[in-house]
């Protein structure tokens, strides 16, 4: 699916973001991300990507050498 340039910029500076956090908590505490539980999708999250796209992901692994997997970015409108 094609998405508008703003959202390609937006993932882009959020994947950075995923990048150079050292844990879960970094997740929590950047109030930009908008990090939320999907209460839906057990063991899925998302960060708010503006307000109408979000970016899906899910962490696999266990501490210290969790991941994240990008699921997907979806339009909540």
């Amino acid at each position: 699916m094609n998405q508008p340039p703003a959202i390609v910029k937006a993932y882009r500076k959020r994947i950075w973001q995923i990048r150079a956090a050292h844990d879960v908590r970094d997740f929590y505490n950047n109030k930009g991300f908008h990090f939320e539980k999907r209460k839906t999708e057990p063991g899925v999250f998302e960060i708010r990507l503006n307000d109408q796209f979000r970016l899906f992901i899910r962490f696999e692994g266990e501490s210290p050498r969790k991941i994240v997997v990008v699921i997907g970015i979806k339009d909540l409108h």
